[in-house]
């Protein structure tokens, strides 16, 4: 087989990527290179840098037909991390498919933030609601290691995803996992602090993109005509499992901070507001007033 001009057709790295980034940015990709490097790095059980060191290495047709399925499935929208089957999150490596959302950089944050308010050596008590494929919770293990989390979620598919991660990140014994709505699990405990990144987009938000709205799991996203259904349960139920003092972080849409200050004054909570590194409001830091 040739190019047509009596040159050996052969595939190598840099133009197995040139050709997918530039047809996964005509498929409306939002990072078209990215992907299509994460893609090939994970076929060729290669790391980024090693591509670019490779640039003239070529490909296998067997090599070749993975990423051309990679890639086929990425132009139709399912979200890379899928893909791969895992996410970084926090230095940490945690698994996820459709039952889980994909942890995103901004929910970093939350954690940054309760590391900037609570001694590392301190035996906390601290709790998860809506903990996913328990980026925040095992994350918040690792970083504390004299602390118990208890992690919440009403799906048991994201719990079983929550639980592989602890294990992977051999951080299990510290994490208590219970599956129900919210606070109902562990009420009859206190917290020294809480955190949630629990659904917070509205119903018909026309911003959604494709990829998010038609591949990660609906139940972990949305949440009621305004969005904001899960913070106001949380809001009104978490005074029951909250010692005095403790801090509630939680993460919310870039457009709800009006709204959201409010909900919580009506509440009964004080609220500090921070913004994410694009500069938008994107999470808070609650604590219940003394009645």
């Amino acid at each position: 087989m040739s190019d047509g001009n009596g040159q050996p057709d052969t595939w190598t790295v840099m133009r197995l990527l040139q050709t997918s980034a530039r047809y996964l940015g005509e498929k409306g990709s939002p990072s078209p290179r990215l992907d299509a490097e994460l893609l090939l790095a994970h076929v060729l059980k290669a790391n980024r840098l090693r591509l670019y060191v490779d640039f003239d290495k070529p490909v296998t047709d067997a090599e070749r037909a993975e990423y051309r399925e990679f890639i086929r499935r990425r132009a139709a929208g399912e979200p890379v991390a899928y893909l791969l089957g895992e996410k970084e999150f926090y230095g940490r490596p945690f698994k996820v498919d459709r039952r889980v959302l994909v942890p995103r950089p901004e929910t970093e944050l939350l954690v940054d933030a309760v590391r900037e308010r609570y001694e590392k050596d301190g035996a906390w008590l601290a709790a998860d609601f809506g903990v996913g494929s328990g980026a925040l919770a095992v994350t918040l293990a690792g970083e504390y290691p004299n602390a118990t989390v208890h992690a919440v979620d009403v799906d048991a598919d994201a719990l079983s995803v929550a639980r592989d991660n602890a294990e992977r990140n051999q951080l299990a014994e510290r994490i208590v996992f219970h599956q129900g709505s919210w606070v109902e699990p562990v009420e009859g405990l206190t917290f020294d602090f809480v955190v949630s990144n629990p659904p917070y987009i509205a119903e018909n938000d026309p911003e959604v993109a494709s990829d998010v709205r038609e591949w990660e799991p609906h139940g972990a996203l949305f949440s009621g005509e305004s969005g904001l259904d899960a913070i106001q349960t949380l809001a009104d139920r978490l005074p029951a499992v909250l010692k005095p003092g403790a801090l509630w972080f939680c993460e919310f849409g870039a457009r709800q901070r009006p709204a959201l200050e409010t909900l919580l004054a009506s509440a009964g909570y004080a609220a500090e507001f921070h913004k994410d590194l694009a500069g938008l409001p994107r999470y808070f830091i609650a604590r219940r007033l003394e009645s």
